[in-house]
């Protein structure tokens, strides 16, 4: 989880972060794949529900709250406002809006969305609801 927050999180990096946290409760269980057990059975026996992607949303909503309070360079280099020509072809997802798309499902703007940071007890609360939310 080492620099989860700059990542941009898409389907498939998602899908790999929840193929993973089976994989380590699997070898933490010792359940070998052979068993053919499903992944309901392993969280049941383990206890626990899948949180790798809560975390993920978590650690990177607080990343950029913090950030974008600031008044630096790294808050120029969040909002991606650079002088010149972009790249030819289909645009990159860019890491505030896989955030935003994954926090809000696309009911907010990205402007209204950095608003509420600029606000830290309505971006805590924001933060919260949405780590608490399932399928986040």
């Amino acid at each position: 989880m080492y620099g989860c927050e700059s990542w941009t999180l898409d389907k498939e990096t998602i899908r790999r972060i929840q193929a993973a946290e089976m994989w380590f409760l699997r070898r933490i269980l010792k359940i070998s794949w052979a068993e053919r057990t499903s992944n309901e059975e392993v969280l049941r026996r383990a206890g626990v529900k899948k949180e790798a992607v809560h975390i993920v949303r978590k650690r990177q909503l607080s990343f950029v709250g913090h950030i974008y309070r600031k008044d630096d360079l790294e808050r120029l280099t969040l909002t991606g406002r650079v002088q010149g020509k972009r790249d030819r072809g289909r645009q990159r997802v860019t890491f505030l809006h896989s955030l935003n798309q994954g926090v809000t499902q696309g009911t907010r703007s990205k402007t209204e969305f950095l608003r509420l940071a600029e606000d830290r007890e309505e971006w805590r609360l924001m933060t919260a609801d949405v780590c608490n939310r399932p399928g986040t």
